[in-house]
């Protein structure tokens, strides 16, 4: 969410509360994407594979998506200033 809303131009701070996070968000921000011709870092996941909650038909478990499903450094091109990351416990 802090993505899309840094993409429409808004100054955002996303707060991560574990390491674990942290480096996943810096993974999925950072190294994922486009940015070497030819090499986009996508991961398919399946959320729902071990859950039978939050599914419509018997397949939806199976279902395949795509991770980052933009590139988050073509999104942010030119204003990287307006995001900042944070590491806090509640």
């Amino acid at each position: 969410l802090a993505l899309e809303l840094a993409g429409k131009k808004f100054a955002v701070q996303g707060n991560d509360f574990s390491l674990h996070m942290l480096f996943a968000s810096d993974y999925l921000l950072n190294a994922c994407g486009g940015t070497v011709p030819g090499l986009a870092r996508n991961h398919e996941i399946s959320p729902y594979l071990g859950s039978t909650m939050n599914r419509n038909r018997v397949y939806d478990s199976v279902k395949k998506h795509v991770v980052p499903d933009v590139d988050p450094q073509k999104l942010l091109y030119g204003d990287e200033e307006g995001v900042e990351e944070g590491g806090v416990d509640f």
